[in-house]
């Protein structure tokens, strides 16, 4: 709504008009009432301001909301994020398909939070975005193939459309990745990676357990994200 010059008077109205219609873009069961964003501001404005600004600003874009995002293609990426093959070439806590996949998924997760750090992705087409993420996320958990023909066939890329934003991403993470032959004196001698134990321990519940939901602690100061 930059392009407006919004009354001082409005901004409230317009802030909470927006809530509502991404509440109700989410589908959500609890979306918020009405009359329960105007009590956020004693009751300033009527049902009808509300519904007119809502046309207002559907107006505005076109009544075209649904733009997809990196998050919206991994989520469909995701159910071909592993493979038979993978569970067996992992080590023994992730060697069940639930344990590993719900490993990858909250790596993806997290790749893609610090995605949104990245102003060089803000051109990259959403779908990139969200394979890279799959990609840096299969290789923090240290699985052997790169990118399975699964995935390559689910996203219609290759691993070389994706290697220059996995290597960003893996950076930001502080996961370094050996190319080729070639490995810097800093890094282990593994599987061509090695990443600070403590990426990997926020993605890890009291119990030890990987989560399958969101990382809350991605965005955490705990977390070895680099932002340099």
């Amino acid at each position: 709504m930059d392009n407006h010059d919004i009354d001082e008077g409005q901004l409230h109205l317009v802030a909470l008009v927006c809530i509502l219609l991404a509440a109700k873009m989410e589908e959500r069961p609890n979306a918020p009432l009405i009359s329960e964003l105007n009590a956020h501001v004693g009751n300033q404005y009527s049902v009808q301001q509300f519904k007119s600004m809502e046309v207002m600003i559907m107006e505005f874009f076109k009544w075209n909301l649904m733009i997809p995002t990196a998050v919206d293609f991994a989520e469909h990426f995701t159910n071909f994020d592993i493979s038979t093959f993978d569970v067996l070439t992992v080590p023994l806590e992730l060697n069940r398909h639930p344990e590993l996949h719900n490993a990858v998924y909250s790596y993806t997760q997290c790749f893609l939070d610090l995605s949104l750090l990245e102003v060089c992705l803000l051109d990259v087409k959403p779908s990139l975005v969200a394979a890279a993420c799959i990609a840096a996320a299969r290789q923090a958990v240290r699985l052997s193939s790169r990118w399975p023909t699964a995935l390559e066939n689910a996203t219609t890329y290759q691993y070389e459309d994706l290697e220059p934003f996995v290597m960003l991403l893996m950076r930001r993470a502080n996961i370094k990745v050996a190319r080729g032959n070639k490995r810097k004196s800093t890094e282990s001698s593994d599987d061509g990676y090695e990443s600070d134990d403590s990426f990997t321990n926020n993605l890890e519940d009291s119990n030890g357990q990987r989560s399958s939901k969101r990382s809350r602690t991605c965005s955490s100061s705990n977390a070895v994200f680099l932002h340099s």
